[in-house]
């Protein structure tokens, strides 16, 4: 099972994270309340809608120590405002998460900042079921519209750390450290920054596509999205586990 099982595993797994440099950390292991802490203290974000805090992850039988995480059922997200990110005209930035998806009924949105109506910009992060559950990346400047899969089931009950992201002109996508497609066209580096959609982890304003099923760790960074920072984000957050 891909995921953190102690606590002290956690904490120094969010250190690392954190060392990182991100401009946006969202641990979402509240189990109360409906703020939900960056820990790079720049975008606290806030539970909405109906949705689950403190949930137990999978552990070994031989620790007592445990991991939470955020849960919802299609109705619930967090709202940020922008995580930290320019995604103006030529802006490198990936988002990157741990999420376990099981209802292959939905498509899941596991970050997302894009307009609900009118020009579309913006982008997201997410699992979808017309492309047979794949883990999945979306670009639309308005006057263009990019996507991009992994060959990775997203709604197989497991843990999976997702990454996407902008990298100049071309799309970069990763599912627990293994590069998907990548897509490239003058296009993909317009400005996609929203009118005024804000950014949500497990949702966006753009469809109800919210999340169904877990997720934890989520991060913006700045910069465009590499091999080596993929491996790097899921190789730590497997360690220790068996």
């Amino acid at each position: 099972m891909t995921f953190p099982r102690t606590a002290r595993h956690r904490e120094s797994y969010a250190q690392f994270l954190m060392g990182m440099g991100p401009a946006g950390l969202w641990l979402l292991d509240e189990s109360t309340g409906t703020n939900a802490e960056d820990k790079t203290g720049g975008d606290d974000g806030t539970y909405t809608g109906t949705y689950t805090l403190g949930t137990k992850t999978p552990i070994a039988p031989r620790t007592a120590s445990i991991a939470r995480c955020f849960a919802a059922s299609q109705n619930g997200y967090i709202q940020c405002t922008d995580g930290g990110l320019s995604i103006g005209a030529n802006d490198d930035f990936f988002v990157s998460c741990w999420f376990r998806g099981v209802n292959t009924a939905i498509s899941d949105t596991l970050f997302g900042r894009r307009d609900s109506a009118g020009v579309n910009k913006g982008f997201a992060l997410k699992v979808l079921t017309e492309l047979s559950d794949q883990p999945a990346f979306l670009l639309d400047s308005g006057s263009g519209f990019f996507v991009l899969g992994t060959g990775f089931d997203g709604h197989d009950g497991e843990w999976h750390n997702i990454i996407g992201g902008r990298d100049g002109t071309t799309m970069r996508i990763y599912t627990d450290g293994v590069a998907g497609t990548t897509s490239t066209n003058a296009g993909i580096a317009l400005d996609i920054t929203p009118t005024d959609a804000p950014l949500r982890i497990g949702g966006t304003t753009f469809t109800s596509q919210n999340i169904d099923g877990e997720i934890c760790f989520a991060a913006t960074f700045q910069r465009a999205p590499n091999q080596a920072d993929a491996i790097a984000i899921y190789s730590h957050g497997i360690r220790g586990m068996r």
